[in-house]
């Protein structure tokens, strides 16, 4: 028996629902979806802010909805309606998200960014009910905190850009990141703090040409050996170096606060080394995996040694329409480039 996608608008179902395209971004980006509706029998206007809930019920009925979000755009014509939806982070970040003002007497010092979510969220976001689930927030496990953190802020992006600046270096070889994620839940979407998977984790999903790849493609980036490093606060501006290139040099740039000129170096080398690890850029047509995470660890196996192994999943996409159905695209390893980092201030 076939399953259809099943569409909610403030807890009631739309039977209309033609086509959609689902973007979990990666990189501490909002998740995104783009759905069409045939025959719309209901006032546009009265969509904005209104809340989402898309079940995939690809070959089975889900309990769970693979997407929760807050209606942000309405496009209309005579017989079709477009909405664009971004998760719940959205009650915090972008243009609609409300400023909080941080000055020396009403502040967040020493406030970790979990702690701060929290407080914020609760405060704030859930006030009648609960919008941003807060039941799996943790912390990072290196902390970070929003200690001498001043001005007009948007929450979310505060926070992100705090975490940026931290690497996980237990494994001083191996230094993991962090991200701002959504998890779903039965009751609703649970904010949470993820740390980067070491490569020898435990794989969430296996992938083979003759088990769920349809096609594949990938690009091998040149490896960088040196970066630049300027420190905002001091002015002062270091070199580091590791390895040689055959390739040629490539270099990176930072800049950043630092304490003194030992904790610049420790950086620059963290930063190399994570860039030294991430290498291949893949993207692979998928029939499996539709509910696999983001930086959930996949094993992929083409026979070609530069890229079978297991990769993290960094960000992917799920689209549907009655014709074709569904499609799944995944890409693994390379950080996506934020929408931001396109744009030149005028």
């Amino acid at each position: 028996m076939e399953h259809l996608p099943q569409l909610l608008i403030s807890g009631k179902e739309l039977p209309n629902l033609t086509s959609f395209n689902l973007s979990f971004a990666g990189n501490n980006q909002l998740n995104s979806i783009t759905i069409k509706i045939l025959s719309p029998d209901f006032d546009e206007n009265s969509l904005f802010g209104k809340t989402i809930d898309l079940y995939l019920n690809n070959g089975s009925i889900d309990t769970v909805p693979i997407f929760r979000g807050i209606i942000k755009e309405v496009n209309t014509s005579e017989t079709t309606v477009s909405l664009k939806a971004v998760d719940v982070r959205g009650y915090i970040s972008g243009k609609d998200a409300i400023d909080i003002y941080i000055t020396d007497n009403d502040n967040y010092d020493g406030f970790t960014i979990g702690q701060f979510l929290r407080k914020y969220i609760t405060d704030k976001i859930n006030i009648s009910e609960t919008r941003i689930g807060l039941d799996f927030l943790n912390d990072s496990t290196r902390t970070v905190n929003l200690t001498n953190v001043r001005g007009l802020k948007k929450p979310l992006p505060m926070c992100v850009e705090r975490l940026e600046e931290s690497l996980d270096d237990t494994d001083f070889d191996n230094p993991l990141s962090y991200m701002i994620d959504i998890e779903e839940g039965p009751l609703y979407s649970n904010i949470v703090i993820k740390k980067q998977k070491l490569l020898t984790e435990e794989v969430s999903l296996s992938l083979s040409l003759n088990d769920g790849i349809n096609k594949y493609q990938y690009k091998r980036r040149p490896v960088a050996t040196q970066v630049s490093v300027e420190d905002t606060k001091s002015k002062r501006f270091y070199s580091t170096k590791i390895g040689n290139s055959p390739q040629g040099p490539f270099a990176s740039n930072i800049k950043k606060e630092f304490k003194d000129p030992s904790d610049a170096n420790k950086y620059a080398i963290q930063h190399l080394k994570k860039l030294q690890n991430e290498i291949n850029d893949i993207t692979v047509d998928a029939t499996k995996g539709f509910h696999t995470g983001l930086e959930s660890l996949i094993s992929i196996n083409v026979g070609k040694d530069d890229i079978d192994g297991v990769h993290r999943l960094v960000s992917k996409t799920i689209s549907y329409n009655q014709s074709n159905g569904f499609k799944l695209k995944l890409s693994l390893n390379k950080q996506p480039i934020k929408v931001s980092e396109y744009l030149t201030p005028q």
